[in-house]
């Protein structure tokens, strides 16, 4: 745990050094209130089901028009009116983004998030967890209407209990062209999932999914 600790306070601290050394950057607040409903399917209507409550902060430094880099720093509450579950989580992600050329971008990401659970699970064990992940992507234009766009991420996550702990690494592939007013998107996504630390009892498995989808504009 203590390592966690030191890593997100690196993570933080860095972010700021890289900030300050240079002008003021772009600055982003934002509050947001959401509710969700159930359907009740006798009356078929909606009653109030849940309430979450969003407060983030974003620093952005545009050090050109090919590079930039962003911190966000986001909080989150919900809270279930009639079942157990509420939760609250607060993340800090760090992103590097760089326009390679009119053709190719990359960005490089490292996500930090802390998930807290007011409830124990089935077995009176906390759920509460640490996420720390990742992220590479890539974008390249083939062509003028055909691009490329791919991204691999790693998360690490750490419980409270140590046998739920697991770790995840995800591939995504994605293919878009334009052709008119049709925009065609065909994608893929494989992740693969495993135990973390001598302590834990998840098991390995490896999911597939793909898609295709079809837009048109008139």
């Amino acid at each position: 745990m203590k390592c966690l600790l030191v890593s997100v306070l690196f993570s933080y601290f860095f972010s700021l050094s890289v900030i300050n050394a240079f002008e003021l950057p772009e600055v982003t607040v934002k509050y947001e209130v959401l509710q969700g409903s159930d359907e009740e399917e006798i009356e078929d209507y909606l009653l109030p089901s849940s309430l979450r409550n969003i407060a983030s902060l974003r620093l952005k430094k545009i050090f050109t028009d090919e590079l930039w880099y962003a911190v966000l720093v986001k909080y989150s509450n919900k809270d279930y009116y009639n079942t157990k579950g509420d939760y609250s989580y607060i993340n800090l992600n760090n992103g590097l983004s760089w326009k390679i050329s009119s053709t190719m971008k990359i960005g490089a990401d490292f996500l930090t998030r802390y998930v807290y659970f007011n409830d124990l699970d089935t077995n009176n064990q906390p759920k509460n967890y640490i996420n720390l992940g990742g992220k590479f992507s890539g974008t390249y234009k083939i062509l003028p209407e055909l691009s490329l766009g791919t991204w691999i991420k790693a998360d690490y996550n750490l419980y409270t209990n140590a046998e739920k702990s697991k770790q995840e690494y995800t591939v995504n592939v994605g293919v878009i062209s334009k052709q008119a007013n049709l925009l065609w998107r065909l994608r893929y996504k494989g992740i693969l999932r495993d135990a973390l630390g001598d302590l834990s009892i998840q098991s390995r498995s490896f999911l597939n999914y793909g898609s295709i989808s079809a837009t048109w504009k008139p």
